[in-house]
């Protein structure tokens, strides 16, 4: 095994080149802002630094279309056993992301000792992964299933003061969850005092939702719950909730909602076949 002095002097080796990712040229960029070491340590005052819980933090620019927007600041927690074990990494900066947990942290396979992890992994090979998978969210092992959107596009409407957001859910009942469905939310000019429009691009048959793939919920109507203060995770999140769980009170289209209360069978064959007509791809 090998000793102290060695791990430590590996460990300012690599977070060494992890600073090399701040140039221009790097694949990817990672400004390191705190790390063990103040940069003024010389080789005899690194043997002599005691083996604890070693905390990096930096900033991380993906490249994508949403998240290339804004910089994440992030913090990589080295245990006692690493390298035998991998690191911890959580994100400081708020994200909403179906790989990251809502306090933070960072899940993928590579980052687990069970999985593909490696003791020669390096740091910089770390924040590839993080960087990667940021921008490249991998649907088939969320930590947040039912709350995962796919933003794939969003756009601003000068002339109409609107945005329009344009992205994918994942149901999770046994009908729905054989497909992906695409919507829309309209942010008009008089949101978050008024609740999004909600409208889906996917046909899907459904007591909440219309022909022409408008959604209803009490949530999003103004006179209802609607609040100013309600996020847009939160949108989703009924969205996603009541396409598993139809509300019959808010049914938009009665005679769906009569079949599906009175005759489940035959609404789940309707639903299933739509589904199988104009099925998405889940990731």
């Amino acid at each position: 095994m090998a000793t102290e002095s060695k791990l430590t002097k590996n460990l300012y080796t690599d977070i060494t080149r992890l600073k090399l990712l701040n140039k221009s040229d790097a694949e990817v960029k990672f400004l390191l802002l705190t790390s063990p070491f103040t940069g003024d340590e010389d080789d005899d005052d690194l043997a002599d630094k005691k083996r604890e819980e070693y905390s990096i933090t930096g900033q991380i620019y993906p490249n994508s279309e949403i998240y290339r927007e804004r910089s994440y600041a992030i913090e990589i927690i080295l245990t006692k056993t690493f390298p035998l074990d991998p690191p911890k990494v959580c994100f400081i900066t708020p994200i909403y992301h179906p790989n990251i947990e809502e306090k933070g942290d960072f899940c993928n396979d590579l980052l687990v000792k069970t999985a593909k992890w490696t003791p020669k992994t390096s740091l910089v090979e770390i924040v590839k992964i993080v960087v990667r998978h940021v921008d490249e969210p991998d649907a088939d092992n969320p930590v947040r299933a039912a709350l995962f959107f796919y933003v794939s596009c969003f756009v601003h409407i000068y002339v109409q003061a609107e945005y329009v957001i344009v992205g994918r859910i994942l149901p999770n009942s046994d009908i729905f969850k054989e497909s992906a469905f695409q919507i829309e939310i309209k942010l008009t000019s008089s949101y978050p005092l008024e609740p999004p429009e909600v409208r889906f691009l996917t046909p899907i048959y459904h007591p909440n939702v219309t022909k022409d793939g408008k959604f209803c919920h009490a949530l999003l109507l103004k006179t209802s719950r609607w609040k100013p203060g309600t996020k847009l995770v939160e949108v989703v999140r009924v969205i996603v909730e009541h396409i598993d769980n139809p509300d019959i009170d808010y049914s938009i289209n009665p005679e769906i909602g009569r079949e599906y209360l009175d005759n489940r069978v035959e609404f789940n064959r309707k639903a299933l076949k739509m589904v199988e007509q104009h099925k998405l791809p889940r990731n």
